[in-house]
């Protein structure tokens, strides 16, 4: 199931005991910016995320594109269960170490995608199993999905390229977000429960396909550089409220 909209958030939060909570950090618990370094993370979900870090009854993780050591930064030493580089880590609860799923990027690749972001004026955004292309607000519909896979050469069936709004994501196949949820439905903490996707990709990256495999519920977010996006009406604010939710019960 897939939900686009505030009514069908409702029962999101209902017999949350037997459900596995899994919620993207950029564009969904905190707004998008033209910086990634520049997100503004509310006092009030940083309170909220370290009441949900401390609790025994709920499933809960963050699943994000980002560095797992660079988001602890961002949550001011909030170390909750997460998925972090798109699947390439993972981190089991505030007192474990996060473990590496598969290898850092060459460096031949970083050179070849920052070549490729120069030439478009893009911010690149390096993140040790992949990386980002940002493009200008200006220039968010330019195509160069060709000219990254072009400039990794023969490397390139290695990769998947995939566009988000105004952003190219550069990933390894075989490791994604949904790998990442798969590997953590396996775990005693989530095992057994129904889990819930929630971001602002649910309807975007296929990998997350899991969640519906397994019966759960991909929650969408409305983007805002997603041109003609007039369905979905879910904004990181609701899913703020939302975790609010989670963590008062």
């Amino acid at each position: 199931m897939v939900v686009s909209n505030r009514e069908g958030m409702d029962d999101i939060v209902q017999d949350s005991c037997d459900k596995a909570y899994f919620i993207d950090f950029d564009g969904t618990m905190v707004d998008l910016t033209v910086d990634p370094k520049a997100v503004d993370v509310p006092d009030a979900l940083i309170r909220n995320l370290k009441t949900l870090e401390a609790r025994d009854d709920c499933s809960f993780a963050i699943v994000t594109g980002r560095e797992i050591d660079l988001l602890d930064k961002f949550l001011e030493g909030v170390k909750t269960t997460a998925v972090g580089c798109h699947g390439a880590e993972c981190r089991l609860g505030k007192d474990e170490a996060i473990e590496s799923l598969t290898a850092p990027l060459p460096k031949a690749v970083v050179e070849a995608v920052h070549e490729v972001g120069d030439r478009h004026d893009a911010l690149c955004e390096d993140k040790i199993y992949g990386a980002s292309l940002h493009l200008p607000p200006v220039r968010a519909e330019e195509n160069i999905k060709t000219e990254i896979q072009n400039a990794l050469g023969e490397k390139k069936e290695n990769y998947l390229v995939r566009k988000i709004g105004r952003t190219y994501e550069l990933m390894k196949k075989g490791i994604s977000k949904g790998t990442g949820i798969r590997y953590l439905m396996r775990r005693s903490e989530f095992k057994g429960k129904t889990p819930v996707y929630i971001g602002d990709d649910a309807t975007t990256d296929a990998s997350l396909a899991i969640v519906t495999d397994l019966g759960g519920t991909l929650v969408s977010v409305r983007r805002p550089d997603a041109a003609g996006d007039k369905q979905t009406t879910i904004e990181p604010k609701d899913v703020r409220t939302l975790i609010a939710a989670l963590a008062a019960r």
